[in-house]
This record gives C-alpha cells, sequence and structure tokens, in this order.
C-alpha cells in the first residue's frame, strides 16, 4: 500500500498490521479503532488523522511523538 492515497479513508476497526504505509496520502484518515501495529507511519502527520482507540506499538507511538514534535527519550 506504499503511495497509495486513503485522503479521507474511513478505516475504521480495519487491520493494518506490517503494512508498507510509507508515502501514503493519509489526510483526513480515520484510523478509529484500527490496529496498525508494525505498519509505516513515519511519512504521516499525526494530527491530521483521528485516532480513537487506534492500536499501536511503542516504537509507532514514539514516531508519531517526534512527528508532533515533542521530545522522545
Amino acid at each position: 500500500m506504499r503511495e497509495a492515497d486513503f485522503t479521507g479513508a474511513r478505516l475504521e476497526e480495519a487491520t493494518l498490521t506490517d503494512v508498507d504505509l510509507s508515502g501514503a496520502q493519509l489526510h483526513s484518515a480515520n484510523f478509529i479503532r484500527c490496529e496498525v501495529q508494525g505498519s509505516d507511519l513515519s511519512s504521516l502527520d499525526p494530527l491530521t488523522v483521528q485516532w480513537g482507540q487506534a492500536t499501536i506499538s511503542l516504537e509507532q507511538a514514539a514516531v508519531l511523538m517526534t512527528a508532533m514534535g515533542v521530545n522522545v527519550v
């Protein structure tokens, strides 16, 4: 799914584990209750998607927090 266009996609409750989403267009996508553990989330802006109750790994949380300007130590 690399470089796919998911702009505004409604992905509620989808299972997207270990998916290469690098370069994907994810603006305004809905990841509510989505499982995305192990997927590459490095290219998305976490402030432009909905995350309610999504399941992510600690490593992904660090990537998303860094993208939001938070220093993760």
